[in-house]
């Protein structure tokens, strides 16, 4: 944080955009920003658009049920439905999830724990526990020297030198495609009802398109 004021840069913490007015330049423009203490109407030089997710399960239809978005129905173990078929999963972005585990983390824990789903049906032993979000740990650097840590979205009062640090590990790992230890993180304890962000298998056949099952 103290890096990005350096630079004149302002962080706005639990606000958001309830309402943009367009302007001559499409690029900036008035804002309407909405936090705990009302509404603000600000101008800005850009403004950079960095949500949502759009998934590629077009071609899906009539195989799997789908939600209303697109995303892959699976239940508490990642199985998706198709037929009289047992042993078909979805993992990461496609399958459907509360957004906050949008992230590379979980796509890395649940295709960890999906592929020990697909080892004991080959085995043909018994199938893991369901699939237990582990808490959110968000690394945030603002330079070589500053930054910020969340532990299920609730700040951690860490020293900001020690994030970027953290951070470079924590890259390190996912670059190299190593895989997150689930078996351990899944136990970490919930903060503040985190875990209720964190369901799985949540959608069911009410919310799924009516695409047919062959």
């Amino acid at each position: 944080r103290v890096a990005l004021r350096a630079l004149g840069i302002e962080m706005l913490f639990e606000t958001r955009c309830d309402r943009v007015a367009p302007a001559a330049d499409p690029a900036g423009g008035a804002f309407e920003l909405k936090s705990a203490g009302g509404v603000e109407s600000r101008t800005f030089d850009a403004c950079v658009r960095c949500f949502g997710a759009r998934p590629q399960t077009a071609w899906l239809d009539g195989f799997c049920a789908r939600d209303a978005r697109g995303f892959v129905v699976v239940d508490d173990r990642g199985r998706c439905a198709v037929g009289d078929a047992e042993n078909v999963w979805a993992a990461g972005d496609c399958a459907a999830k509360p957004d906050a585990q949008r992230l590379a983390s979980y796509a890395h824990f649940e295709g960890e724990y999906v592929a020990g789903c697909i080892l004991a049906a080959a085995a043909g032993s018994a199938q893991p526990e369901p699939y237990a979000p582990p808490p959110r740990l968000v690394a945030l650097s603002f330079g070589p020297r500053d930054g910020a840590f969340a532990y299920d979205a609730k700040p951690v009062p860490v020293p900001g030198a020690l994030v970027p640090w953290l951070k470079t590990v924590i890259e390190h790992w996912f670059i190299r495609l190593l895989p997150m230890p689930y078996a351990v993180l899944r136990w970490l304890p919930d903060v503040g009802g985190g875990a209720a962000a964190r369901g799985w298998g949540r959608a069911t056949a009410a919310n799924a398109t009516d695409a047919a099952v062959a």
